[in-house]
């Protein structure tokens, strides 16, 4: 039997992953910043790191660009109807993205191992590229905050860390 698939319905099955990213981002990421929201706009515990890194491991590479630029609208929006300015509300954003990206990358290009949750091994390779990953979107956000300290990479890299680990798997 041959099936016959018309070129329009990969292209509209995207749009819809894309549009249900970018609102399952936006809800998790406002949601956490009005829930939970600390010192220096920081959220006690930031999901959406995990949304969009579970994406980013789960959709074609060649797609990952849409699916950051996506999260990236919706983590301004996020961060700016939270009270964050301008600069900081994309400073941040630009922060989340670099976080979820790099794990990704490091996952999907420099693990020497299969990402698995039931493997050690597997686990091993996630929990490393998490790690740095959640590091370097520290790092980014310091650059952007109002106020730096290590006490605010420290929250950070922390709050980014806990939503990776949580939710991505």
């Amino acid at each position: 039997m041959v099936r016959v698939v018309s070129r329009t319905a990969p292209t509209g099955r995207l749009l819809l992953l894309l549009a249900a990213t970018g609102i399952a981002y936006y809800a998790v990421a406002y949601g956490a910043l009005a829930l939970t929201q600390g010192g220096h706009g920081i959220a006690t515990l930031w999901p959406a790191a995990g949304i969009l890194l579970a994406v980013l491991v789960l959709v074609p590479a060649r797609h990952a660009a849409a699916f950051i630029a996506v999260a990236a609208i919706a983590s301004v929006v996020a961060n700016l109807q939270s009270g964050l300015d301008v600069a900081t509300a994309f400073g941040f954003a630009a922060a989340d993205m670099t976080e979820s990206a790099l794990a990704a990358w490091l996952l999907r290009m420099r693990a020497r191992c299969r990402l698995s949750f039931t493997q050690p091994a597997g686990l091993g390779c996630f929990c490393k590229a998490v790690l740095l990953a959640s590091a370097v979107s520290a790092t980014v956000a310091l650059a952007a905050a109002p106020v730096r300290s290590v006490a605010f990479w420290l929250s950070w890299f922390s709050t980014d860390l806990l939503g990776a680990l949580i939710v991505t798997p």
